[in-house]
């Protein structure tokens, strides 16, 4: 299926006279082969059935297209709050399964512009996020500053100790975990390191 703005395109990439191209419009139009209702509402379908997008993102694809915007409000409630929820705590997930050696915080973050660049609702976004970090806040982060603590402690290893743990402490910080977490994970490898000069 195409949209009438697609098919003009088509025909004008072509260098056909506006009259032939009006004609043919009119043609595929009265024999319902070209039909913007018909193409909005099958296009909003398949979106929602083969891809992650969110509302605006389809609508924003539909505007490129030509489509009119009381096309696009009609049809949009095909795509209830239900389904994009389920879909935004979906890709939620799969993030959380993904990336397990960042912190909570990052980890938030990662998923707030993730739903908003596939084209999500702010509210959606919240709810989807709150649902997906249930109990995970805690685990994740004891799992995860392991990871980038040492991470950190490799990249300063030749500062001497005192400048090592503001960086270290810097660079935990800048990756979104607390102070009191960062300062236990500092206490106890600083003093293994202390142990092992």
């Amino acid at each position: 299926m195409r949209s009438e703005k697609e098919v003009q395109t088509y025909l004008e990439e072509r260098n056909f006279s506006k009259e032939t191209i009006q004609e043919v419009q009119y043609r595929l139009r009265e024999r319902r082969y070209v039909d913007d209702a018909e193409f909005t509402k099958a296009f909003i379908k398949t979106q929602i059935n083969t891809t992650d997008k969110g509302p605006k993102l389809i609508q924003n694809e539909l505007k490129k297209k030509g489509i009119a915007n009381h096309y696009i409000e009609q049809f949009m409630s095909l795509y209830t709050e239900d389904i994009q929820q389920e879909k935004a705590i979906n890709l939620c997930k799969k993030m959380t399964g993904k990336k397990k050696n960042i912190s909570t915080v990052q980890l938030k973050r990662d998923m707030q512009m993730s739903l908003m660049r596939k084209g999500y609702e702010h509210s959606t976004i919240q709810k989807a996020i709150s649902i997906s970090m249930q109990g995970i806040d805690e685990e994740q982060n004891e799992a995860a500053i392991i990871v980038q603590g040492e991470k950190a402690l490799r990249k300063y290893r030749n500062e001497p100790l005192d400048k090592r743990k503001i960086k270290v402490k810097q660079f935990l910080y800048r990756k979104g975990f607390s102070l009191d977490v960062i300062d236990k994970f500092i206490d106890e490898k600083i003093a293994e390191c202390e142990t092992e000069e």
